[in-house]
């Protein structure tokens, strides 16, 4: 998916999950729906985390080990002192990140969401269904998520 959609999608279910439109929440959940595509230095995220990033992309595909619930754990527990400056502000971490990769579930491709295991998250069963990247249906997706967040 494109990363507009990505912050799209986390900052609409963030706002609803947290019930808030804080600013600043909002943004790190923005931000950390970036997070998980630091497995390829063709995103805006590897290229930034350039050295992250070509480690990641030797060792592991795109879609796999960053795009997984043990990464949304390990991200949990690297960012858990957070808590400890605001609550909300973890929980949008989290949320953000897990939703940056869920939301690719929904792509032709899939992810690796049980990491180890190299079986492929994709929904829905339907192939004819699901999204590709820059699409006309990613476009309406992204209609959809401007609508609920309430830009009209």
């Amino acid at each position: 998916m494109m990363n507009v959609t990505h912050i799209c999608l986390s900052v609409c279910v963030t706002s609803i999950a947290l019930s808030t439109a804080e600013p600043i929440t909002l943004g790190i959940a923005a931000l950390a729906s970036q997070l998980p595509d630091v497995d390829t230095g063709k995103s805006l995220v590897g290229r930034v985390l350039f050295p992250l990033s070509r480690f990641l992309e030797k060792r592991y595909p795109h879609r796999s080990i960053t795009h997984s619930f043990v990464a949304t754990g390990a991200i949990a527990l690297l960012f858990l002192p957070l808590i400890f400056v605001s609550w909300q502000s973890w929980q949008a971490l989290v949320l953000g990140y897990f939703l940056g990769w869920f939301a690719d579930c929904f792509t032709k491709s899939g992810v690796a969401a049980f990491y180890p295991s190299p079986a492929r998250l994709v929904i829905p069963g339907n192939p004819r269904l699901r999204l590709s990247t820059g699409s006309r249906a990613e476009y309406f997706v992204l209609i959809l998520l401007d609508q609920a967040g309430g830009n009209k």
